[in-house]
This record gives structure tokens, sequence and C-alpha cells, in this order.
């Protein structure tokens, strides 16, 4: 593997894997190796994009590359509040709950806040490089792949941005908490540094 893409989650990472996909010079998985039931080493691909990855990127950071994929915080914690992820048993909060035990205590909107300053806040201490969804920084992964970035912008129209889109809740950003709008500002930060 040359690069890992981590995230919170509800980010587009199943977008960006989807674009990585139509690139034929290299394999890509979406949750691929980095999965609800921890790493798995039969598995090759150059690029695994998951949010799943999170608790592993200590040791992964000298192993690979790592990206951070990141969006803004009420698309993301609407979007874990409307697929009621929070209140469905699965093995994806399972993991989630096996990392970050203290969630399985808070409301659904409390959680995902939580997730996304905990998430977030982990993957920059290892992140090589950190880039918004709104505005996918191609070239960072072009270079961490050592891809061609023509076989790139020739896949990116191939995929709509709305690709795994689900319901949203309506959440009041004025509840959203200073941590998390903190953390935002802290990745934005760190997009235009790296």
């Amino acid at each position: 593997m040359r690069l890992v893409i981590a995230g919170t989650g509800r980010c587009g990472t199943g977008y960006v894997a989807k674009v990585l996909q139509n690139c034929p010079s290299i394999t890509a998985g979406h949750e691929y190796l980095y999965g609800p039931h921890g790493p798995d080493q039969t598995r090759q691909v150059d690029v695994d994009v998951s949010w799943m990855a999170v608790p592993y990127l200590p040791t992964l950071r000298h192993e690979v590359n790592v990206g951070l994929l990141y969006r803004h915080p009420a698309a993301v914690i609407s979007s874990f509040v409307g697929i009621d992820f929070f209140t469905q048993p699965s093995m994806y909060l399972s993991f989630m709950t096996r990392y970050v035990p203290e969630i399985a205590d808070m409301t659904p909107f409390e959680a995902a806040c939580h997730w996304y300053v905990v998430a977030n806040q982990h993957a920059l201490n290892y992140a090589h490089f950190v880039t918004d969804i709104d505005s996918v920084a191609w070239e960072k992964i072009v270079r961490a792949v050592g891809m061609n970035a023509t076989e790139l912008a020739a896949a990116i129209p191939n995929v709509s941005q709305t690709y795994n889109h689900r319901n949203r809740a309506d959440v009041d950003i004025a509840q959203i908490p200073g941590s998390v709008w903190a953390t935002y500002e802290l990745l934005e930060g760190a997009s235009r540094a790296s």
C-alpha cells in the first residue's frame, strides 16, 4: 500500500475511493483493508480510503503516506444523525465505540460532534497531507501515490460528487460545540499548509 486516506466517515471517503477506482493504473479500496473488524493483512491495494484507519495511524504513518480528508462539521454531523448511525446497532458503531467508548452515553448529536473532534484531531497528528472534500487537492493524492495525473483528471468527471449521499438531519448549527469549530479551523489551517 502506498497511501491511506482517513477521515471521520460521512466526509467523502466513498467518493474519493470511487474516483481512484476509476484509475486503471492503481488499485484502490473503500474500507477494504481497514474495516470494522480491524486491518485485513491478506488484502492488497495501492490506496485504501477508510475512516476506520484512524486508530491505526500511529503505525501506518511510518509505513505509507497518510492523507486526511475532512468536511464541514455541519455536513458530517447532520449526515451521521440523519442515517441513525448512533441509534442503530451495527459493526461500524461497534468499531467506533471500541475506540471512543464514551459516545455510548451520548445523544446522537453529541456523539457525532465528539467523534468529529476526536477522529480529526487524532488523524491530524499523523497526516502527511490534509484536504477538504469540497475542494479535493487531487495533486496531493497524485504525489502520495505516484500516479498519473492525466489518468486521475479523466476519472474525476465520471463519478458524481453526491456518490454515497444519504439522508441528513436538520441540526442547529448554533448548538455545535466550540471544540468542533476549533477542530475545523485546525483542519483548514493544516490543509493550507500541507
